[in-house]
């Protein structure tokens, strides 16, 4: 059982030169991510339900575009903050069942 995290981001940064693209929003099963310029090859990707409770971790390689499987979510705002070890991205994005 992981820890629960009470993080609630102070701002949502939506126009960062090394910006990502989250889509669709809202998302139904699939939520697929794009980083236009990463710094580095790998980042940490990490998800937030509304209260600021942490969902999940993990790394990625930053080479192509990936997805989130998200059908296991339950319709509501979430937040995806991606770190690349010099930035730190957030993005809000919706799931709806």
């Amino acid at each position: 059982m992981s820890p629960l995290y009470n993080y609630v981001p102070d701002a949502v940064d939506d126009n960062d030169e090394n910006s990502i693209s989250v889509y669709p929003n809202p998302a139904f099963n699939y939520l697929y991510v794009s980083l236009d310029n990463p710094n580095s090859e790998k980042c940490s990707i990490e998800i937030f339900d509304e209260s600021g409770r942490r969902i999940r971790k993990f790394d990625y390689n930053l080479e192509e575009d990936f997805f989130i499987d998200v059908s296991s979510f339950t319709s509501g705002s979430y937040f995806i903050r991606i770190n690349d070890g010099e930035n730190k991205i957030i993005k809000k994005f919706n799931v709806l069942k």
